[in-house]
């Protein structure tokens, strides 16, 4: 059996991306007769000076096949301009300049977009003409798109014709959930999940650290942690910052004379696995998350994890009882204040979130519900 993927969301030469969208398609191909080709959607772009970001730059520099987590992506070529108002309005143009790969669109039982846009419309638009079934993936940078648009635009109503026509529209998080189910419309919800060899089945010593692993970039909220931490001023504890990001800098000025807190930069996922079973709590209150592995990694390590509300793990880890949230700096204050001083709370809620990754939460187990979801179009 062969499924299509379309997305942009992938690791590209000169691009660091999540790779969960390729690790998802090798698991498949390892553990079952399913193969996936992989398609990025490449935009073909005017080469004006001051539209080359780092990102644009990349793209136009693309082979038509190029190698990301040892497999081989294509890319699918569409006329867009950027900055303009109606650059999706040419996205059919994917017809005129993908011949050769229109002529073997007959193998494939299922498309999977990983976007709405533009993964879901060359899906969508491959459903009308080849009546090949559609999966849509919608994930926070979809909504985040949609609530910057009018409702009565041709944009997003696009979003909307591409929702309303899928076969299956998966979902990985509470705000993605509602957000379909208020467009009345079904989800499959499919979370993420961590490798069992990651479960901490060893006993070690945890040591008073408090953990934060993640982009240093404004929605992740590194900011609420270190203030929260500096106000309540708990000596024999330590914060450890390990990422990087455009935020890097000014955290490196703002804890450069507080000696219990340590900025480790980028780390390799080992070394952040090893931080985590050593930490005792894992504080990354990120707002507009998908979903977030690296919550997943801690619970798994057995940290206490501090995510934000409505969004990343909240809903698949119980508020209070598996996994602690909040939803601004003094609120986050609170909590780690009575976490700090209530060992046996902070244990609890720790070795609870640890039992719910093992039961439900495992990779494996997401990999086989992909799986049986594609069989269901064979």
């Amino acid at each position: 059996m062969n499924v299509l993927y379309i997305s942009r969301n992938i690791p590209i030469p000169g691009i660091k991306e999540n790779d969960i969208i390729l690790r998802i398609a090798n698991a498949i191909e390892e553990k079952s007769d399913i193969h996936v080709d992989c398609f990025f959607p490449k935009e073909v772009i005017p080469k004006i000076p001051f539209m080359l970001n780092n990102r644009i730059k990349a793209i136009y520099n693309l082979p038509p096949v190029f190698k990301s987590l040892n497999k081989n992506i294509f890319t699918l070529k569409y006329i867009r301009l950027p900055f303009f108002r109606y650059s999706y309005n040419f996205i059919n143009s994917f017809k005129i300049l993908n011949k050769s790969f229109l002529n073997n669109l007959n193998k494939y039982k299922v498309i999977h977009a990983h976007n709405i846009m533009p993964d879901g419309k060359i899906g969508y638009e491959l459903k009308k003409q080849y009546f090949i079934p559609l999966i849509v993936t919608v994930r926070n940078g979809d909504l985040d798109k949609m609530s910057l648009l009018n409702k009565n635009s041709v944009l997003y109503k696009s979003y909307l014709e591409v929702l309303k026509n899928a076969d299956v529209i998966i979902t990985h998080n509470y705000a993605t959930q509602q957000f379909i189910k208020k467009l009345g419309l079904k989800s499959t919800s499919i979370p993420h999940g961590i490798e069992s060899k990651y479960l901490l089945t060893k006993k070690i010593e945890k040591e008073n650290i408090i953990l934060f692993v993640g982009n240093m970039i404004p929605r992740k909220n590194l900011i609420w942690v270190i203030n929260a931490f500096k106000k309540i001023n708990k000596l024999d504890w330590k914060l450890i910052i390990i990422g990087d990001g455009t935020e890097y800098d000014q955290i490196r000025e703002k804890i450069k004379d507080v000696s219990n807190i340590e900025l480790k930069g980028r780390l390799t996922r080992e070394e952040v696995i090893n931080y985590m079973k050593i930490s005792k709590i894992f504080a990354m209150p990120s707002q507009r998350e998908t979903f977030g592995i690296v919550y997943l990694e801690a619970a798994a390590s057995k940290c206490l994890v501090i995510g934000h509300r409505y969004t990343g793990i909240y809903g698949w880890l119980k508020e209070d009882k598996e996994a602690i949230f909040v939803e601004n700096e003094e609120e986050l204050k609170e909590k780690l204040q009575i976490l700090l001083n209530n060992e046996e709370m902070r244990h609890n809620i720790a070795m609870n979130g640890f039992i719910k990754i093992k039961k439900s939460l495992l990779w494996e187990d997401q990999i086989n519900k992909y799986i049986n979801l594609y069989r269901n179009f064979k």
